[in-house]
């Protein structure tokens, strides 16, 4: 799609290496001043247009598939990085649980008792959702506070965002509610005709 977006445009036919390069540079100059200035909107479309001015480099110099370029050097890296942090673990005698929570940003474990089971499954429904927050964006709320991911407008926003779903999760529950009602009423009224 961007090729096609470029070569329309004539940017292969016509185009060089260092005016794409001088484009590159200018591009992440953008998305860096964006990133300062805390603009999540305007980092996601620097970095968008980084990938297309990239795509557009490598096209220029013959590299077609700029995935299988990268792919295999971030996963020997990726592995590499694996292997080096196991030796350095084994070599501060952690055992396999604490390895397995430190690949998985688990940065403390501490057990609870509980006595009232309504408590414990709160706390069981924080844990599985940061769970799934970082599994599908990779970091913690605190790593979002702390390298000024989000901005407190942002914070704000998604409060307010979440705010709204549950006031409609709450009208959602009293339609159900009124309609088991209602329902119920019809069952008593049927079984008390069938009695007459």
């Amino acid at each position: 799609m961007i090729r096609d977006w470029a070569d329309e445009r004539g940017l292969y036919e016509n185009g060089d290496t260092k005016t794409q390069a001088l484009k590159l540079v200018e591009e992440v100059g953008e998305t860096c001043r964006a990133i300062l200035k805390e603009d999540r909107e305007e980092v996601i479309d620097g970095i968008g247009d980084c990938v297309v001015v990239l795509t557009n480099l490598a096209e220029l110099v013959g590299v077609y598939q700029l995935r299988f370029v990268l792919r295999p050097r971030m996963m020997r890296l990726k592995t590499e990085l694996e292997r080096w942090l196991t030796e350095r673990i084994k070599k501060i005698n952690m055992s396999s649980r604490e390895i397995m929570d430190a690949r998985n940003g688990i940065t403390s474990r501490k057990e609870y008792g509980f006595r009232d089971p309504v408590v414990r499954n709160v706390v069981d429904k924080f844990v599985s959702r940061s769970d799934v927050g970082f599994a599908k964006y990779n970091s913690t709320l605190d790593d979002e506070r702390r390298l000024k991911m989000k901005n407190l407008q942002g914070y704000l926003n998604d409060i307010q965002e979440e705010l709204m779903d549950a006031v409609l999760y709450i009208q959602a529950a009293r339609d159900e509610l009124q309609d088991l009602s209602e329902e119920a009423l019809i069952d008593k009224f049927r079984v008390n005709e069938e009695a007459i």
